[in-house]
């Protein structure tokens, strides 16, 4: 079990959206190369032993239901110069759930303000982003993929202190909403 490094809690995408934002990484000249991904909570230290974090999290998470996540436009943060997609729908779930787990532990002080968000690409030079820009939001508006998806699952990864390659170590489940009311539907019946 991992007792240095960092950790951090993501929701990747489905397909073929997955798939197609990493095609849109082949077109974009980018360093960025992290599987597709909704951050709920950025990369912060690992304090204590991943036992303890991994309970945290579950233990926080349980009165949360899956919710519905919309990608809406391409925009790029100006301090970084990164390329995302905005969330609509689920960002107040998102916010929400990075608050929740903010805390103790696992409480961090993010060198940026939490920002639902999918990164695509970047960063890239200041001259270079209008047009990197251009052609990523090009990109977006001809995808045919479905723009929300259901968050059901958060991964839990880990990166040692070099910080080169991310570990998926543990998945959580978010309480099933539809399926919940569809059994206790079911009861009453």
């Amino acid at each position: 079990m991992p007792e240095a490094g960092s950790i951090a809690l993501v929701s990747y995408l489905p397909e073929p959206l997955n798939t197609n934002l990493q095609n849109f990484r082949e077109v974009l000249p980018s360093s960025y190369s992290a599987l597709p991904h909704v951050t709920i909570l950025p990369p912060r230290p690992l304090r204590v032993e991943l036992e303890t974090v991994v309970g945290y999290i579950a233990e926080t998470i349980a009165p949360y239901p899956e919710f519905l996540v919309e990608l809406t436009e391409l925009l790029s943060f100006p301090a970084t110069n990164v390329l995302y997609l905005a969330v609509d729908t689920g960002s107040d779930a998102l916010k929400q759930l990075h608050s929740a787990l903010n805390t103790g532990e696992l409480s961090c002080q993010e060198a940026h303000e939490f920002t639902p968000h999918v990164t695509v690409a970047g960063p890239f030079e200041s001259t270079a982003l209008p047009g990197m820009l251009e052609q990523a939001d090009a990109l977006w508006s001809t995808t045919d993929s479905a723009r929300s998806f259901p968050v059901r699952e958060l991964v839990l990864l880990w990166t040692g202190t070099g910080g080169l390659r991310w570990e998926a170590l543990r998945t959580f489940t978010l309480r099933g909403t539809r399926r919940e009311l569809l059994a206790t539907a079911a009861n009453q019946t």
